[in-house]
């Protein structure tokens, strides 16, 4: 779990770190995003993944809010069960604060059934959103060391970043 203001980079690092592990491992990364405009679509995020693995939520019987979240983690399991069980799958979720509840509850489902499985959830979200999400999910991403707080960059880390970024140093007042 990322968390942090908004604007401070949560985004950005999001989209380099899944850069560079699908570059650099034998991994399948699916990347999400929660829309306030989605916050109250039951599953709206799951019917995300199911579409990015190939599913169709419809034919699979995932339309219905009547379904539990275990029922749909469950399925959620299946369909990921289904990709190439040599790579490592990591299901990146940026805007976690806009995904509806009961998406919510079937990937805290999926996060404790996949314990030492080869597959990753991480989750991007503002401080005030981590009340929306799960208390199982916060407790997985705690008993493993999974918090990330980002803060603001002092003047240094600023300048080694923006000399990343440039391919050259960039001059103080700047």
């Amino acid at each position: 779990v990322i968390t942090g203001e908004p604007g401070i980079g949560k985004s950005t690092l999001l989209r380099h770190a899944l850069h560079e592990v699908r570059d650099e491992l034998a991994t399948q990364v699916i990347a999400l995003r929660g829309a306030e405009t989605e916050a109250e679509l039951d599953y709206g995020l799951v019917d995300q993944l199911l579409r990015a693995v190939g599913w169709n939520p419809v034919e699979g019987r995932m339309a219905a809010s009547a379904i539990s979240p275990p029922e749909v983690g469950a399925r959620l399991l299946q369909a990921t069960d289904a990709l190439d069980a040599d790579r490592l799958l990591v299901v990146a979720v940026d805007d976690a604060h806009l995904v509806d509840d009961l998406s919510l509850q079937a990937l805290t489902f999926v996060a404790r059934r996949a314990a030492g499985d080869r597959r990753a959830l991480v989750l991007a979200c503002r401080p005030v959103g981590l009340r929306r999400l799960p208390a199982g999910l916060l407790r997985i991403a705690a008993d493993t060391c999974g918090t990330i707080a980002l803060g603001g960059l002092d003047e240094a880390e600023l300048a080694e970043l923006a000399r990343v970024a440039y391919g050259r140093p960039v001059p103080s007042d700047a």
